[in-house]
């Protein structure tokens, strides 16, 4: 038996091994098998370890070597027939967090430095906010705050969020200046809409703000696109100048994330977008295109589906995600991973995360950066209960017999949480077999295409 890719160490280390006991043993539920040609592939979700067993079609615990039998229980392979996979990963799971969370400092950041919007899109779920923007003396104290809150690295990760952050970019100007000064560096991710960037302003996100990768948002091709946005103050073609903006970012190589909002009024669309996206942006190696289907119940048109209607999008997703791949948009690290136990979700249960509102108050989560405020960045109070709420775990009835548990994590606040479902289900264990696939390929390719030694 030869492993193929490593556990996790954490989740390794605090597992620990399992000790062989007298008893009868069965696989884990939380594992997948795939069959190769020279033999089998099992792959354990919660340490997220791979290890091949040559010459075995399948997993006959009687057939195998004491070696093997040995190592698979130490390795939590294989567990004791009455074994309660569920209490012990919600345990675990417990653990780890507070393993993850006990560094010292706060190293990431989102910041709102204005809840204004260019743009109106029907199903934004900010439509409801306050409008603010963030002030000089907020951000001096904001700076003030990352500084004498930072950890010993003097690293920290920054994430701009609005409305649409562009439209304070004087703020981010200010508090990226402040960092500086300050002897602290940073890097920064952006979610944006794309419509304001021009040549200096890219040149200023390159040079000061430290923009290493953005996310933008496309609806459909021209017509959809321009409809759902409903830019104020309107110059140009808003479609065209997105798409150039979108170059631009490239050609300073800014990675681009497009995010593809689906709802069945767009499905054919996205399809036209996905083909002209593919020729207007051959041979940029850092764009990824993803789908997402839209949150219900928000925005100044909200969206509600039937159970039939979500399974359906789903469907819909899935083929739009492959005609994604198929037409090369989707440009990723060439290193494949196996996940392992989820233990922290976001932002909202890090302890070493904080939202950062327009008018200096904290919060978990940037769906909830006025109703979750638990501080601020001008007094010591601290609001202990909402703070903690933020970590509290959400499980659906169909959790409890999913094989995918361990690497989902859904938290009780969570705007964008909509049950699971067997369409998903599927599909995302489809994904994870390929994967092994893969990277068994890779191992053979490493190895010399033997399968009896390391």
């Amino acid at each position: 038996m030869q492993v193929v890719c490593e556990a996790n160490k954490v989740v390794s280390k605090v597992w620990g091994k399992q000790k062989v006991k007298d008893i009868s043993y069965r696989l884990i539920s939380y594992s997948l098998s795939q069959k190769v040609e020279q033999g089998l592939l099992l792959y354990n979700l919660v340490t997220g370890e791979m290890v091949f067993l040559e010459d075995k079609e399948e997993l006959v615990i009687s057939d195998l070597s004491e070696s093997e039998f040995l190592t698979l229980v130490e390795k939590h392979f294989l567990v004791p027939e009455e074994y309660n996979e569920l209490k012990s990963i919600r345990q675990l799971r417990k653990i780890c967090h507070n393993v993850m969370n006990q560094q010292e400092g706060i190293n990431s950041y989102t910041i709102m430095p204005t809840s204004h919007c260019n743009a109106r899109c029907f199903y934004c779920f900010e439509s409801e906010f306050p409008y603010h923007h963030m002030s000089e003396e907020t951000a001096n104290k904001l700076v003030e705050y990352m500084a004498s809150h930072c950890n010993d690295k003097k690293f920290i990760n920054l994430t701009w969020f609005g409305g649409e952050p562009t439209v304070g970019h004087l703020r981010i100007d200010q508090i990226c200046r402040g960092l500086q000064e300050n002897g602290i560096d940073y890097s920064s991710f952006m979610y944006s809409n794309g419509y304001l960037f021009d040549d200096e302003m890219v040149q200023k996100a390159v040079d000061l703000w430290k923009l290493n990768r953005i996310q933008i948002t496309l609806d459909g091709t021209e017509e959809i696109y321009n409809r759902t946005k409903a830019y104020k103050n309107v110059s140009g073609n808003p479609y065209h100048v997105v798409l150039e903006n979108i170059k631009r970012l490239l050609d300073a190589d800014i990675s681009v994330m497009i995010r593809l909002n689906m709802d069945h009024y767009n499905f054919e669309d996205l399809k036209a977008l996905i083909i002209e996206l593919s020729e207007y942006l051959k041979g940029y190696a850092k764009v990824n295109v993803y789908v997402a289907i839209l949150f219900e119940d928000e925005g100044f048109e909200k969206v509600s589906h039937s159970e039939e209607e979500r399974l359906e999008l789903e469907k819909k997703s899935i083929e739009l995600r492959r005609l994604i791949q198929e037409k090369q948009l989707v440009h990723g690290s060439s290193k494949i991973e196996l996940p392992c136990l989820k233990s922290i979700s976001c932002a909202a249960d890090n302890d070493h995360s904080r939202l950062i509102n327009p008018k200096g108050q904290m919060a978990k989560c940037d769906h909830t950066p006025d109703t979750m405020v638990f501080g601020d960045i001008y007094s010591q109070s601290f609001d202990a209960k909402k703070y903690l709420s933020t970590k509290t775990v959400h499980e659906y009835d169909i959790c409890k017999d999913c094989p995918l548990f361990p690497i989902c994590n859904h938290l009780e606040i969570c705007a964008n949480m909509d049950p699971c479902n067997v369409v998903r289900i599927d599909d995302k264990k489809s994904g994870l077999l390929n994967a092994m696939m893969v990277l068994f390929k890779q191992y053979l390719e490493n190895n010399g295409g033997k399968t009896d030694e390391l």
